[in-house]
């Protein structure tokens, strides 16, 4: 082996991915003859070799480097040993290697590893010189200003970082839809009984709109699938492989904010942002598009959009009869909004959504979804007013009973504006 081809590597730096432990442990295999079948592979910039555990068992050990315009640097070890990577293993590895360019050992000493079970009977390898082991203070500040640089196990501890650097995470996204659905789901599971004029049959049923997320990956077809994910596996994200990090994370903290203000057990296939009670969903929805996250919904031609804040108050309107007329009113970008098409969310609410009107008998699902922040405090009253998508019509000849009994009410509970 051409010994000016492998790089050398520095104490500290060993010590920095290993440890002071198995820094000291690697140094006890390396001069007991350990370590053996030492090999440097160019293309991959990588040392390998084998190394005699405690026992009478050899591990493959590898040592990786990165190619720098100072020269290679040395960036992992991975072991097939137990621990899987940056253990005693590699840093023996690196030890062997070391004293065989210092002229300490020769390439001959460490063709074969001597399992420890006969290292007695063996002639001893010239011994290495021990580093200096470093003042307390350095080790303190070894540790700040170099943290240690920890792979994340994989599946029972092993690494399967080989092939890493050939795979491209795959990307995840926020997937949003509009759910229709009864605005009393009990009284809806009845309603095929009860009777109407013409016989038994279904009598109509108030509905609402609820907006609910869940999260999707591209498949190999390059479409956002489902796949194995879901609101309440969240806690598998850890063995999921080859998916973008920094995606799982922040569904990871999405779903965990969601829950920590509500009661239940699951969350199901969707989590309705109508039931996102903490503002900080507009701090997650920022993050998720600096780091690159999706928001998609079940078709192509479909889009998910964030506006600036809105303002709301509730209209109050004579009608041509003289009677009066209660109707949320939500302004955003100086645009009025259709009160038969948006939605509140959280409580006590922070945003909204509303979506795009639809062609002909068109499905909730080929609507155009667009979110914004409230500039002010929406109270109960109004919310269920703007949840219930319908006006209030106050009949004429009963304009003074309203005026006398219930206008006092609203004025306390919400902002009100009129034209007239």
């Amino acid at each position: 082996m051409d010994l000016s081809l492998v790089p050398y590597v520095k104490y500290e730096d060993v010590r920095r991915l290993v440890g002071e432990a198995g820094v000291q442990r690697g140094l006890g295999y390396a001069n007991n003859g350990h370590v053996g079948g030492i090999k440097w592979v160019e293309d991959k910039l990588t040392l390998k070799g084998k190394v005699a555990g405690s026992g009478r068992r050899s591990y493959e050990t590898s040592v990786v480097f990165m190619d720098e315009p100072k020269g290679a640097r040395f960036i992992d070890g991975e072991c097939s040993c137990p621990v899987g990577w940056n253990c005693k293993h590699v840093a023996a590895l690196i030890f062997t290697t070391n004293s065989m360019m210092d002229g300490t050992q020769s390439p001959t000493a460490a063709s074969k590893p001597t399992p420890a079970a006969n290292s007695t009977k063996s002639k001893p390898s010239p011994k290495m010189k021990a580093p200096v082991k470093p003042a307390p203070w350095e080790l303190q500040l070894d540790a700040i200003l170099h943290p240690p640089v920890v792979a994340a196990p994989a599946f029972w501890g092993r690494s399967q970082a080989n092939n890493a650097a050939d795979i491209t995470p795959a990307p995840l996204a926020l997937q949003f839809e509009l759910i229709e659905e009864p605005l009393d789901p009990y009284a809806a599971r009845s309603n095929g009984r009860k009777k109407t004029p013409a016989g038994i049959g279904k009598t109509p049923q108030a509905t609402r709109v609820r907006l609910g997320v869940r999260p999707v990956m591209r498949n190999e077809a390059n479409k956002w699938v489902v796949g194995s994910l879901g609101w309440d596996s969240m806690h598998q994200f850890y063995y999921m492989q080859g998916l973008n990090e920094g995606h799982k994370r922040w569904l990871q903290v999405f779903h965990s904010v969601f829950k920590s203000t509500r009661n239940g057990y699951g969350s199901g296939k969707w989590v309705c942002l109508d039931d996102f009670n903490s503002p900080l969903l507009w701090n997650l929805l920022t993050e998720a598009q600096e780091i690159g996250l999706e928001f998609v919904t079940s078709r192509k031609s479909n889009t998910v959009t964030w506006a600036a804040e809105a303002r709301i108050n509730t209209n109050v309107a004579a009608t041509a009869d003289g009677g009066i007329r209660l109707v949320p009113q939500a302004v955003v970008d100086g645009m009025e909004l259709d009160p038969a098409m948006m939605g509140t969310l959280g409580t006590p609410v922070h945003g909204l959504f509303w979506w795009s009107a639809g062609t002909g008998n068109s499905t909730m699902a080929t609507r155009n979804i667009t979110l914004a922040p409230v500039a002010e405090t929406v109270g109960e009253t109004l919310k269920l007013l703007i949840d219930a998508r319908n006006p209030v019509d106050i009949p004429a000849d009963a304009r003074e009973l309203f005026l006398n009994n219930y206008y006092p009410q609203l004025r306390n509970s919400m902002e009100l504006s009129s034209a007239e």
